[in-house]
C-alpha cells in the first residue's frame, strides 16, 4: 500500500508541474501579444525621399495623374511625414512635386499648381499610403481637411531624406 501512496503523490506532482508550465507558457504568450499590440507605428519610415518618391511618380504616371511623355524635368522635392490613422497601416505625407512640360501646364493632374522659378510648376499632395504589403503601395490623393478627421493622429512631424 505505500508503494501505490508514494507513486499517486509523484503523479500528482508530475501534473502540477505539468500544469504549472503550461500556464507559465500561456502567461508569456499572452504578455508578448500584448506587448505588440500596444506599440504604435513608428515615427521613422522604411522608405528614403527617392524610393516614395519614385513609387508616387509611378501610381500617378499608371493612373493617369501626370503624363510623362509630356513632361521634361520631374522631381520631387520633399516628403513630409504627417502622422498615421487609428487600426490601419496609413500614414499621412505631403508630397511637393517641381516638374516642367513640354507643352502647357497640363502633364500633371494637381490643385493648387503653383509657379515655381526653376522648374516652370510646383504642387504639394496631400497622401495616404498604405504600406500593408511593401512591395505593392497604395496610394490615396486627399486634402488637407483629412487631418480633421477623429481616425488620423498626427505624429512627430518630420522630413524623409
Amino acid at each position: 500500500m505505500k508503494k501505490k501512496k508514494g507513486s499517486l503523490f509523484d503523479i500528482f506532482a508530475i501534473f502540477i508541474a505539468f500544469l504549472s508550465l503550461f500556464f507559465n507558457i500561456l502567461l508569456l504568450y499572452n504578455i508578448k501579444n500584448n506587448k505588440e499590440q500596444s506599440i504604435t507605428p513608428s515615427n521613422k519610415n522604411t522608405y528614403s525621399k527617392k524610393e516614395l518618391g519614385e513609387y508616387f511618380k509611378n501610381y500617378q504616371s499608371k493612373n493617369n495623374l501626370a503624363f510623362s511623355d509630356n513632361i521634361v524635368l520631374w522631381d520631387v522635392s520633399k516628403i513630409t511625414y504627417r502622422g498615421f490613422f487609428k487600426g490601419t497601416s496609413k500614414k499621412l505625407y505631403y508630397i511637393t512635386e517641381r516638374f516642367s512640360c513640354i507643352t502647357g501646364d497640363k502633364c500633371v493632374t494637381a490643385s493648387g499648381i503653383m509657379v515655381d522659378k526653376e522648374y516652370d510648376y510646383n504642387a504639394t499632395f496631400v497622401v495616404s499610403v498604405d504600406s500593408t504589403d511593401p512591395y505593392d503601395l497604395k496610394f490615396e490623393i486627399l486634402d488637407y481637411s483629412i487631418e480633421n478627421n477623429i481616425d488620423f493622429i498626427q505624429d512627430e512631424i518630420y522630413d524623409l531624406e
